[in-house]
């Protein structure tokens, strides 16, 4: 560890800090216990480990800020005036919510039409600040889901508001928009893409005593983890990841929004 003569934070970052834990402070992450700020405070070290600036940090911290918390606009307004038009930009660039959309569809048409949209904006977004944050939040949750797959099993896809198939579909059209809009420059969009390609494809233990095929069956691959103890019955066990319980028996009731 090495220690500089100067913080290589100022303290705006410590006040974006407490600023997003007061935002999300009685957030869980889906299908959990899981505090929601572990997934802001993921995706902002996972920003400026690629090398991000303070202002970009400070944008990971509060990418969802607006669009989980728009406090009729208050929420929108304070990060210009507290953080500045670059956070601002940001955060805004990386937030999905399109309240104009036709309200006569289904869930599911409206969750597409917005996705949609929202793939459209990142293949034609121009600033690398606003590509790299919404790039590090994909790799996050892709990361995320794909650890649960080993923990659970295709259990974890109940915890989501659409089928399975929708949500593959999005991550991949939003890593392709992603690689488009980057000329396929960032590390944060190779990696999935190379996952989804299926190199260096393996095989990891499922929670049923089975097996999940990498990248066929998500869009990305990662180091496997250990399996849940076999007793040859199905027990049901907790996943150290997300506190919650998994079974090859389990209920199966859709979560999350």
């Amino acid at each position: 560890m090495e220690h500089g003569a100067h913080p290589l934070l100022s303290p705006k970052f410590t006040e974006a800090l407490l600023y997003t834990s007061e935002l999300h402070a009685r957030q869980r992450r889906k299908g959990g216990q899981v505090p929601f700020l572990a997934h802001l405070l993921g995706v902002t070290s996972i920003v400026l480990e690629d090398g991000g600036s303070e202002e970009e940090g400070i944008g990971a911290l509060l990418h969802d800020a607006v669009e989980d918390h728009p406090r009729d606009g208050k929420t929108e307004k304070e990060i210009l005036e507290r953080f500045g038009p670059g956070v601002h930009r940001i955060v805004m660039g990386c937030t999905d919510t399109y309240p104009n959309l036709p309200r006569s569809e289904s869930a599911l048409a409206r969750w597409e039409a917005r996705k949609r949209k929202y793939i459209e904006h990142l293949r034609h977004e121009a600033f690398p600040d606003v590509l790299r944050v919404a790039a590090a939040d994909k790799l996050y949750n892709a990361r995320s889901i794909i650890n649960d797959m080993r923990l659970c099993g295709d259990d974890v896809w109940h915890r989501f508001s659409v089928p399975r198939e929708k949500s593959l579909w999005y991550y991949r059209e939003v890593t392709a928009a992603l690689q488009e809009a980057t000329r396929d420059r960032s590390r944060l969009v190779r990696e999935p893409r190379r996952h989804r390609r299926g190199d260096g494809a393996r095989r990891h233990p499922s929670s049923s005593g089975g097996y999940l095929p990498a990248c066929s069956s998500s869009p990305f691959s990662a180091p496997a983890l250990p399996a849940p103890p076999s007793t040859g019955t199905s027990r049901a066990w907790r996943s150290p990841a997300r506190g919650r319980r998994c079974s090859s028996t389990a209920a199966r009731a859709p979560s999350g929004r």
